[in-house]
């Protein structure tokens, strides 16, 4: 869920400051081991959406991305509040569907970056983490 919930708070402050940037998430904070601090923050993400006006919707925004787990790639793209909060909810239910078939997978080898974020990629290189197998990651 903290995943989710990183996805939903860095667009709540790129459009307060009109640049998104999805790769900047809180790791190992409140939100990533309390229900009732996930649940609160979904409570606020709830009510920000809720306020927004029409207008907002077509609110130009600059969003920037790592595109590559070998080395820090950054680009940058035009993009509106609608259309990050379209990918922002389809992210967060792919992420759903993913957690309901949990109890269902099987467990197999992969190579460790399979399913690694670049910004995942990263954030381990910086800190000298090896890669966690992806089911400690999101």
């Amino acid at each position: 869920m903290r995943h989710i919930i990183d996805h939903y708070q860095s667009l709540m402050t790129g459009f307060s400051t009109q640049k998104v940037d999805y790769d900047c998430r809180l790791r190992g904070g409140d939100i990533e081991n309390s229900p009732t601090a996930a649940i609160k923050k979904i409570a606020e993400i709830t009510t920000w959406i809720e306020q927004l006006s029409p207008d907002d919707f077509n609110e130009p925004l600059s969003l920037s991305s790592e595109v590559s787990i070998k080395s820090k790639n950054v680009q940058t793209v035009t993009t509106s509040l609608a259309r990050e909060l379209i990918f922002v909810g389809s992210h967060a239910v792919h992420h759903y569907a993913m957690i309901s078939q949990i109890s269902f997978a099987q467990k197999s080898q992969l190579d460790q970056s399979f399913g690694l974020a670049p910004s995942t990629a990263t954030f381990l290189r910086e800190n000298s983490q090896p890669a966690q197998p992806k089911s400690m990651q999101n």
